[in-house]
């Protein structure tokens, strides 16, 4: 084994220069274990060039085929990567399947998918694709169309149930807390979650025969994917009772036999010998079949019959072959596992302004002899002629309202799964092969903002800037009853002081002042303090583009709302200490450690008031700091700092701007001043108490009036993909808001208030200690709340670098579904692989080796140390090997079975070893049958 590790290592270190360039020493080290395969041969989606399948000269089919998969696998996996918005192709469904929205119009949490996609047709999904028909009174085209979203006349939508994703509880008999595709129980054809049409042309036309439309008959109509033909019908056409009524078979084997004929299929994974035993030549003609030894009884055309074990068959047509006449005998079609539909409407004049309600549409539909009564049809038709008496239909129009499984009131899809499996008819979705499949909600990737409690009395705040620093800081205390901004002994200040240079301090406010007033805020930042800085733009109202003013408490100064700008880089920096000999100021940030600046003297209009400014510079950007002189009080010299950059210190706050763009208010900002500063005119004496304001629950002034501490996060409307908060239900671009209140409690202890929430935050039914939740950007929310215990709430919020969206698929058939990472966009390299046999190999250690089939059938196997030799070979019919061993400098593995269909059932593992990630495990493993072992490998 540690050979095979040296090897390895050494194979990284010289293919460096050869071929493995862009892969990493730890990624060849990794591929010494099953697990980590398809390393090395392609790592971290660059494929290793030296990489070569061998098969022997005279290989079984098999064994080429199994190397052909393998082949097939790696190149797939040889693709490389990168980042796209939200909403790109972080999981692709493979197969015929149409995604719901993309990168231009993201499906996003709560929003209908019909309002992202009214409709799909042939263009997005090959089992929408039209056909032809042609009876005796002509031939008309159809088309298919299947709809998520439709108005009627008067614009209002008739589809509003069509399926929406969401993060809340279920309706569970245990109630869980995750996302979820949700479609609402319906009761009426106005509250169905799709429609459905088939659409003639021109017309599909029959002459009316004893009220049957009998150029119907035996013809073949391909709905949602599965093809019926048509085997009973009934018209009326009298204006008093204008019904129409379609039967039609549809199944997964159709076959034509002969009387006598006998024949095995495999339907579902079950065999079923078929025997015609009689076909009679009566009126109606009749045929019975013995299947698995059950004689059915004597079958008409048109007729079905439901096996012992619940399977349908259907006869579609007898032809009877008369005696003398060319040809066979009698021949029966046949369906096994047949789907048998019959659509009935009583009045096929109707539309749907006829009834508000059910929109023209009519509870007429039975699948499989049973009545499906969340299932609604509309068959539009006119009578052509009534002297040749004909008739036409139009379209076929097919309505589902959701019925959730017993024990739940409506549907609630899981990621990974599709609608037909939550419903308590599946058969009413129409069709066998078509789903609608919700496959979970972008990996975005997050960046986390987090509130968590110190004892009982403290919180902190921890959260990612836009440049990627991480800062954890001291937020509120309420210790021995103080509550204020900051730690026991540190304010945090997030608001500006008030000083302009050249300006008299004794005629700073809205009001002139006399020589016994304090100027409380022109300096409003002391040593120790923490205060933020960020470089806001956009330093206005998001919805009028007015500043935002409101009086400071005690009436002395004016408070500056600071912009919403997502884009800002905010630091959070400590105010450390000063140095008055060489004029300096120091400062810790948390990423870039200390960092000091030099002061310079200045000459303020209050002579001597002013000892200095100061330029700091973080994140690249320049904030100016005033420094005052101010003697008393430790000379404590507290600072006026341009927080925001804008070359102003006028009583702005500052809000924390998070990565992925989410915008924090830390509160009400005039309680956040780290000390009141003095100035006496006159005598020019100066004091700075360096005491944090106190946070006042009660002062009437504050809008809303707070009873604690509100933390808000706000997303701006321009970053949703429809430029506005989907479920806001507002008519003009509003900007989508998180807040809940941090509150004093008993003891003065602190806590995070849980109802407040403005988003809903649920509890799951096995889950006492935490609360989910998530908004409608896909900010996910997080709280611990201890049961039984009076310890703080811990609050965790995941924010998304860009807008989260659901992941909704219409599928047609067998899919496949992949996930990729946060948003990826992949591209696929073209390689050029080594594909040679056993005998153009005249070095085995040139290559990393990739050796199918066993030593019997390909020489190149026992060369390789740890390999078995033919004579060695001990496995039993039926299994196979997958095995690593050194190859040299190379790696070298094994695919091999005791005979080659084994070899290629082992290939087909390996091809699809993401489905086994859990088997594949160390150097070796024996494959037999469905069933892997892992055994050890002598290397």
């Amino acid at each position: 084994m540690q050979r095979l590790r040296t090897a390895i290592k050494k194979m990284a270190a010289i293919g460096a220069g050869v071929a493995m360039t862009g892969a990493t020493i730890m990624g060849a080290l990794a591929a010494a274990d099953l697990n980590q395969y398809p390393a090395p041969f392609v790592d971290k989606g660059k494929f290793n060039p030296n990489t070569a399948i061998v098969v022997g000269q005279n290989a079984a089919a098999s064994d080429t085929l199994g190397s052909v998969d393998i082949a097939r696998q790696l190149q797939f996996d040889s693709k490389v990567c990168v980042p796209g918005r939200a909403g790109g192709s972080g999981v692709s469904v493979s197969g015929d399947s149409f995604e719901i929205g993309d990168g231009s119009d993201l499906l996003e949490l709560n929003e209908n998918i019909g309002d992202v996609q009214e409709s799909i047709t042939d263009l997005e999904l090959d089992g929408l694709k039209g056909g032809i028909i042609t009876t005796n009174e002509g031939t008309t085209e159809f088309n298919q169309y299947l709809r998520f979203r439709q108005r009627n006349s008067a614009g209002t939508n008739t589809l509003p149930s069509a399926p929406v994703v969401n993060f809340t509880v279920n309706d569970a008999p245990t109630d869980e807390v995750g996302d979820w595709m949700f479609i609402p129980e319906g009761s009426a054809a106005n509250t169905s979650f799709f429609e459905y049409e088939v659409e003639f042309e021109d017309g599909l036309e029959s002459e009316v025969v004893s009220k049957k439309l009998d150029d119907f008959e035996d013809e073949e109509l391909v709905m949602l994917g599965t093809t019926y033909t048509i085997v009973d019908t009934n018209i009326n056409t009298a204006s008093a009772s204008p019904s129409v009524t379609l039967e039609m078979l549809g199944g997964s084997v159709f076959d034509i036999l002969e009387e006598g004929e006998e024949k095995t299929y495999n339907v579902n994974g079950k065999e079923y010998k078929v025997e015609v035993m009689i076909i009679e030549d009566s009126t109606p003609a009749t045929v019975t079949f013995n299947i698995n030894g059950e004689v059915t009884s004597q079958m008409t055309d048109g007729e079905t019959e439901i096996l012992k074990d619940g399977t349908l068959i259907g006869i579609s047509d007898i032809i009877l072959n008369e005696a003398g006449e060319a040809g066979s005998g009698d021949i029966v079609e046949l369906y096994i596992g047949a789907t048998k539909v019959q659509f009935k409407d009583d009045n096929w004049t109707n539309s749907e302004n006829d009834d508000i309600t059910n929109l023209g549409y009519e509870q007429g539909v039975e699948i499989d002899e049973e009545s499906i009564e969340d299932a609604y049809v509309q068959i539009r038709g006119n009578a052509l002629n009534t002297v040749t008496d004909k008739f036409e239909i139009t379209s076929i129009r097919y309505r589902l309202t959701a019925d959730a499984l017993p024990g739940y009131k409506d549907l609630y899809v899981a990621p990974g799964h599709g609608v037909r499996e939550f419903l308590d008819e599946p058969q009413g979705m129409l069709g066998t092969t078509w789903d609608i499949r919700y496959e979970g909600l972008d990996d975005t990737g997050v960046s986390m903002v987090k509130l968590d409690p110190r004892g009982d009395d403290e919180y902190t705040l921890e959260f990612e800037n836009t440049a990627g620093t991480v800062y954890q800081i001291p937020y509120v205390t309420n210790e021995g009853g103080t509550f204020k901004f900051g730690d026991n002994d540190k304010d945090l200040v997030f608001i500006e002081g008030n000083y302009t240079e050249g300006r008299n301090l004794h005629t700073t406010g809205s009001n002139p002042v006399n020589s016994a007033e304090h100027n409380y805020t022109e300096f409003n930042v002391g040593i120790l303090d923490y205060f933020v800085l960020s470089d806001t733009n956009k330093n206005l109202r998001a919805t009028t583009g007015d500043a935002i003013a409101s009086p400071r408490q005690g009436g002395f100064e004016d408070q500056i709302f600071g912009g919403l700008d997502d884009t800002s880089k905010t630091h959070i920096v400590r105010y450390n200490s000063i140095d008055t000999s060489d004029s300096t100021l120091s400062f810790d940030e948390e990423g870039s450690g200390t960092k000091e600046f030099t002061y310079e003297t200045i000459h303020d209009a209050t002579s001597g008031a002013i000892l200095g400014k100061a330029r700091l510079i973080f994140g690249g950007n320049t904030y100016i700091a005033y420094v005052a002189n101010v003697t008393a009080a430790g000379n404590d010299n507290p600072l006026a700092i341009d927080m925001d950059g804008d070359g102003d210190v006028d009583r702005t706050e500052i809000r924390v701007t998070v990565n992925g763009g989410g915008i924090v208010d830390l509160g009400e900002a005039t309680q956040s001043d780290g000390g009141h500063y003095t100035f006496t005119a006159g005598s020019g004496a100066q004091t700075w108490s360096n005491t944090g304001d106190l946070i006042n629950n009660t002062d009437s002034e504050l809008t809303p009036s707070i009873g604690g501490v509100i933390f808000n996060m706000t997303t701006l409307s321009e970053e949703f993909d429809e430029n506005a908060a989907p479920s806001s239900g507002a008519t003009s671009s509003t900007n989508d808001e998180l807040f809940f209140t941090l509150n004093t409690r008993t003891d003065n202890s602190l806590g995070i208030n849980t109802t407040t929430f403005n988003k809903g935050v649920n509890e799951p039914d096995d889950d006492d200690n935490n609360l989910y939740g998530m908004t409608d950007y896909g900010i996910k929310i997080h709280i611990l709340d201890p049961e039984g215990s009076d310890n703080s709430e811990t609050l965790t919020l995941e924010y998304p670098l860009v807008q989260r969206g659901a992941h909704v698929f219409v599928t047609m058939g067998d899919t496949k579904t992949t996930k990729g990472k946060a948003g990826e966009v992949c591209t696929v390299a073209d390689i050029q692989l080594n594909n040679l046999l056993d005998s153009e190999v005249s070095d085995a250690t040139d290559y990393n080796l990739i050796l199918v089939g066993g030593p019997c059938a390909n020489d190149l196997v026992s060369k390789i140390a740890g390999f078995p030799t033919c004579q060695g070979w001990t496995a039993k019919a039926g299994e196979a090997i997958i095995q690593l061993a050194e190859n040299g400098e190379n790696v070298a593995m094994l695919i091999a079975g005791t005979d080659a269909a084994d070899t290629r059932a082992a290939a087909k593992i390996v091809s699809n070893y993401d489905e086994h990630v859990d088997e594949l495990t160390g150097m070796k493993v024996m494959v037999s049958g469905t069933e892997i072992t892992s055994e050890t490998a002598t290397a």
